[in-house]
């Protein structure tokens, strides 16, 4: 109980503590019963929340990873031990904030990173506008992006475009931060699609008088909008973010608490590649993916629960099946990155499905005729070229019912009424499949027009953000 108050009492006379940026943030906790000092300390810093500005949670563990084994608060930890043994307090790269700030260079320089964290998560979002770029050969702007060494396919695209690729693999690599070192010297924009700047070093980027750190993002935030806080996705992460429609533009605003300026009305750089012309597919395509449940993870027999029952049940319907194979059309499914972390492929074989490749879904959504979800935010890369989508609440039960999808769910109550062919049945679902396929999948006019109302726009999307980026620079 006494090391209890010491604790408590060096993260109350800390400077790095603000009680007020806590309960701003987390207002809940005012309803607790527990001081902002209190929460943080037993319950906050598990969750990740930050102090203040001053100080970042996650960072000082993953600087410190002995504090992370030994359980401690990393406040607590560097109050009473950090820094008197001049543990880093997330102040780890000076020498980045020194050239960010520089001012004696000129700012001709963007750096892109996706999800940079996961080496299986294929680079989409931002590498779009990073290939589009790299064809304007343009000599007075200099694109770099970012790319996690152990991709699959990091070879291929390092022998590509050579030096614009700076290989990652941790923070900790004096090569990688020596690397950015000397392009923050004239560096002048960052494009984030999942706030990794931010959770790899704080704030030093969004804080530089002469770089802007801009949110891409990575899908239309519509079923998940509690991700968006101040703190995480929001103003003080991010100096701007791109957003897709009206829906979106009110989110940030009231969630993230962006001001009007700092929105950028564009779209998912990824969309220009739908409408690029290809060879017309021979075949007729259903796609399936389905959203990732937390709850998932904690089930000993995770092929047993509802969820993949559902799944691998209306993959089998037989009323169904039948009118496909009459039409020769296929289904194509493809699986969350993060559940390839609890189950195998190979699990999947004896069932006849065709399995995607994360790295192929881009050319799946582009040729598939109708997209089968239950959340997922691809559905609106189907909206963007008026192909239906079916949405399929095949475990609401369990899903609405899990503590830590529990958030997500509320939103996804919210906002059905905004979207359509929403269905709980599988009988439903069938039905609706089977009316597309015998109208040669063409979307009713009323969804088409309902559809519209998430793009601002659908035309020259990379070009138009790089015309924004070239008028403020």
């Amino acid at each position: 109980m006494i090391m209890d108050e010491k604790e408590l009492n060096a993260i109350k006379t800390s400077k790095y503590f603000n009680k007020y940026y806590y309960y701003i943030l987390h207002p809940f906790v005012l309803f607790s019963g527990l001081s902002a000092a209190k929460h943080y300390l037993f319950i906050g810093w598990k969750k990740n929340y930050n102090p203040s500005t001053r100080f970042n949670t996650s960072m000082y563990l993953d600087v410190n990873p002995d504090v992370r084994t030994a359980g401690m608060n990393p406040l607590v930890h560097y109050e009473l031990y950090g820094k008197y043994e001049n543990r880093d307090r997330c102040q780890k790269f000076k020498l980045l904030k020194t050239a960010l700030n520089c001012r004696f260079f000129k700012r001709n320089t963007i750096l892109m990173a996706d999800a940079i964290h996961d080496k299986h998560t294929a680079p989409i979002d931002n590498f779009a506008l990073f290939e589009y770029i790299m064809t304007l050969n343009q000599k007075n702007i200099k694109v770099y992006y970012i790319l996690n060494k152990e991709y699959e396919y990091y070879s291929d695209i390092k022998t590509k475009y050579g030096k614009h690729i700076i290989p990652f693999d941790s923070v900790r690599n004096p090569i990688f931060v020596l690397r950015l070192f000397f392009l923050c010297f004239k560096l002048r924009y960052v494009l984030d699609s999942f706030d990794i700047f931010y959770t790899l070093f704080g704030n030093i980027f969004v804080r530089s008088k002469y770089t802007d750190v801009i949110f891409t993002q990575h899908g239309i935030t519509f079923f998940k909008k509690y991700y968006i806080r101040p703190d995480v996705y929001g103003q003080l992460h991010l100096n701007k973010t791109v957003v897709s429609n009206d829906v979106e533009y009110n989110i940030f605003r009231e969630l993230g608490l962006y001001k009007p300026v700092n929105i950028i009305k564009s779209g998912l750089f990824r969309w220009d590649l739908l409408n690029e012309k290809g060879q017309a597919s021979k075949n007729k395509t259903i796609f399936v993916y389905f959203t990732y449940r937390h709850y998932l993870k904690q089930h000993p027999d995770i092929l047993n629960t509802k969820y993949f029952k559902n799944i691998f049940s209306i993959l089998n319907d037989k009323r169904l099946l039948s009118v496909m194979k009459r039409k020769n059309i296929t289904f194509n499914i493809a699986l969350h990155h993060a559940l390839l972390r609890y189950i195998d492929k190979s699990q999947f074989k004896h069932l006849n499905i065709n399995l995607v490749a994360e790295e192929d879904i881009g050319k799946i959504k582009k040729s598939a005729c109708l997209l089968l979800t239950d959340y997922s935010s691809m559905c609106f890369e189907f909206m963007f070229q008026n192909k239906p989508v079916v949405f399929y609440r095949l475990d609401e039960d369990d899903f609405y019912n899990s503590e830590q999808d529990c958030k997500y769910s509320r939103d996804i109550k919210s906002s059905d009424k905004l979207i359509f062919n929403v269905f709980k049945k599988q009988d439903k679902v069938v039905d609706k499949i089977i009316k597309y396929i015998n109208n040669d999948f063409i979307i009713e006019p009323y969804y088409k027009q309902k559809s519209s109302k998430f793009f601002y726009n659908k035309q020259n999307i990379r070009k138009n953000f790089y015309d924004y980026l070239k008028k403020n620079w």
